[in-house]
């Protein structure tokens, strides 16, 4: 599918727990890819946002959220690493499917809404198996986890990013995300 056709996951108006176009498809790592053009877009979506909104006073609402979903490509594409994670399986997507939750502030003005959100991922499906719920053990905060070639993490972006898979994000926006 050509890239402005396609999907793409993550950011203020999608899964909030998730930095903008930083979900890869189905359990991708994006950091393997360190363009990340071929891992950040996908061929279909599939996405579901619960949103409870309540009024705090004259213009500022709160909102309590859970976004859920990802991204993956159809069929398997030879020009990309590890690629078969990242094709839709039914009887596998649950398994990578993104969760996250959080809270909201909301300044309504009546002719436009703007929105602060608070959130961070439950359910991360990029991380190894065994470690990608909130709450689970993570090697790497281990301060012995080795650094080097055998398998472990080698550039500093991908030890940024490891280091926080569950951090809290901050999302701004106009309008409401969906």
């Amino acid at each position: 599918m050509p890239y402005e056709q396609s999907f793409v996951a993550g950011g203020s108006n999608d899964i909030r727990a998730f930095e903008a176009r930083t979900m890869a498809p189905g359990s991708i790592r994006i950091m393997e890819d360190t363009l990340a053009t071929n891992t950040q877009i996908g061929d279909m979506r599939l996405e579901l946002n619960l949103e409870y909104r309540f009024k705090m006073n004259g213009m500022l609402e709160g909102a309590i959220f859970v976004d859920m979903g990802n991204i993956w490509k159809i069929k398997d594409d030879p020009s990309t690493t590890k690629d078969d994670l990242g094709v839709f399986h039914f009887n596998s997507f649950y398994r990578q499917t993104a969760i996250g939750t959080g809270f909201g502030v909301r300044a309504d003005f009546e002719f436009l809404i703007v929105r602060l959100d608070m959130s961070f991922p439950i359910h991360n499906p990029y991380m190894p198996a065994g470690e990608k719920w909130f709450g689970t053990p993570h090697p790497i905060y281990n301060s012995s986890f080795d650094y080097n070639n055998n398998g472990a993490i080698d550039t500093d972006y991908e030890k940024s990013w490891y280091k926080a898979p569950f951090a809290m994000r901050f999302n701004f926006g106009i309008g409401y995300p969906f």
